[in-house]
C-alpha cells in the first residue's frame, strides 16, 4: 500500500507544481513549446517514479486488500421485492387504462388484484393471463 500512496504523492506533488508554472509563466509566443516541455517533463517524472515501483509487492498488497474488504451485500431479496412491487404497478396500469377498477397489491410469491365490480372479472381474468406472463395472482372480488 506504501507503493501506491508513494506513486500517488508523486503524481499529485508533479501536477501541481506543472499548474504553477503555468499560472504564473508569462503570456508569450512560447507557449506551445513551454507546454510541450512541461508535458514530457511530467511524462518522464511520472515513468522514473513508475519504473522503481516494485511491482510484485504492489500487486500482492492489492490482492491482500481486496481480500480485507468487506463482503458484498445480498440484494437478491430486495431485488425480488422491487421486482413484485413494478409488476402490479404495472398490471394496476394496465387494469385501469382497460376500465377496471382494481386494487392490485403485491404479495409473497405474486400479486394479489382485487376488483371492485365483480361485472369485470372476466375481463381482468383475460387480462391477466395475457399480460401476467409467469407472475402469479390471486384475483378476487370486493363485493
Amino acid at each position: 500500500m506504501d507503493t501506491l500512496c508513494h506513486a500517488a504523492l508523486v503524481c499529485c506533488i508533479l501536477s501541481a507544481l506543472a499548474g504553477l508554472v503555468r499560472t504564473f509563466w508569462p503570456q508569450n509566443g512560447f507557449k506551445p513549446v513551454i507546454n510541450a516541455v512541461l508535458t514530457l517533463y511530467i511524462i518522464t517524472a511520472v515513468l522514473h517514479a513508475v519504473s522503481g515501483l516494485n511491482w510484485q509487492n504492489f500487486d500482492a498488497q492489492l490482492q491482500n486488500f481486496a481480500s480485507q474488504s468487506a463482503p458484498g451485500e445480498d440484494y437478491t431479496a430486495y431485488g425480488a421485492e422491487l421486482a413484485m412491487q413494478e409488476s402490479a404497478a404495472a398490471l394496476q396500469k394496465l387494469l385501469r387504462q382497460s376500465g377496471i377498477e382494481s386494487v392490485v397489491q403485491p404479495q409473497a410469491g405474486g400479486v394479489h388484484v382485487r376488483l371492485v365490480y365483480p361485472a369485470d372479472r372476466e375481463q381482468a381474468e383475460t387480462l391477466l393471463q395475457n399480460f401476467a406472463g409467469d407472475l402469479p395472482y390471486t384475483l378476487e372480488n370486493t363485493q
